[in-house]
């Protein structure tokens, strides 16, 4: 359940967050913000079957879920202290 209010609660303020550049935010154009938020919103979608696949074959559930948790965290952790470039790389793994 976690992982949903996770997911909605970032779907809710990521474009405003891309597009602010008065408090904090990162100032993208409102072109890019929309395509981060669109590779954001599909890589749930798409990377849902090859990962359940993966958790039930190869790595285990609980496994899974905790290594799941720790890259959650750290796409949000990037996103409130970690430059741009961070960001990107652990906010879309």
């Amino acid at each position: 359940m976690w992982e949903r209010l996770s997911y909605y609660g970032m779907r809710g303020l990521l474009i405003l967050f891309l597009v602010d550049n008065l408090r904090g935010g990162y100032g993208f154009s409102d072109k890019t913000a929309a395509s981060i938020y669109a590779i954001y919103t599909a890589s749930v979608y798409v990377l849902a079957l090859p990962g359940g696949w993966i958790a039930d074959r190869i790595v285990g559930q609980r496994t899974a879920v905790f290594w799941g948790g720790v890259l959650i965290a750290c796409g949000h952790f990037s996103m409130a202290i970690g430059p741009v470039a961070m960001f990107l790389i652990l906010g879309f793994p």
